[in-house]
Formats: C-alpha cells, sequence, structure tokens
C-alpha cells in the first residue's frame, strides 16, 4: 500500500489520506482518519437541502423499477432496502411511508 496525496473533504475541513493498493491498483481512504461520524454527517446532509441545488425529479427507468416491485410484491412495499443505491435515486421514487435504506 502506498499514499498517493491528500485530499481535502468537500463537506468537512479536514484533509484525507488517498491510498494505493500496489498490487490491484485500487485507491482508498481510511474513513477513520479522523474522529467524524458518518451517520451523523450522511444524516446532517440529508437534512440540508442546500447540497441539492436541483429538486428532485422521477425517472421513468425507476418508476418502472418501483413498479416491477410492486407487481412481483402484490402491494406497495412499507420498506426498501437498495443495495448498490449510488445516489439514491431509485429510494428517491417511494413515498415517505416506505422506510428506505441504501448502501
Amino acid at each position: 500500500m502506498s499514499v498517493i496525496t491528500r485530499v481535502q473533504s468537500p463537506i468537512t475541513e479536514h484533509k484525507y489520506t488517498l491510498f494505493e493498493c500496489q498490487k490491484c491498483l485500487t485507491r482508498f481512504f481510511n474513513h477513520n482518519e479522523h474522529n467524524v461520524s458518518l451517520s451523523s454527517l450522511y444524516e446532517d446532509l440529508a437534512q440540508n437541502r442546500a447540497h441539492f441545488p436541483v429538486e428532485f425529479t422521477p425517472k421513468p427507468y425507476w418508476e418502472n423499477q418501483k413498479d416491477i416491485l410492486i407487481d412481483l410484491l402484490g402491494k406497495s412495499p412499507t420498506s426498501v432496502l437498495d443495495v448498490g443505491s449510488r445516489t439514491g435515486d431509485f429510494l428517491l421514487h417511494f413515498d415517505k411511508t416506505t422506510k428506505k435504506e441504501g448502501v
């Protein structure tokens, strides 16, 4: 493992060390480098709309995926776990009564 550079966090005042595996060239950060609660940070970001400059617009692809899920279940789900959620677009297509989690 080797150090590549230091990178400024876009959210906090911290700089993080970017590492690279010399075998597979995967780059990664050590999230424990600073004492920051990721769950608190993400919750704050979710509550602060300033980080989201545009309003959410439903996408036909994700609407269709949601409809497929509802058809398979025979009802609207009470909770959804989206593994590989990236930006969370799919989860945003469910209403506030649905418990949503993304990884």
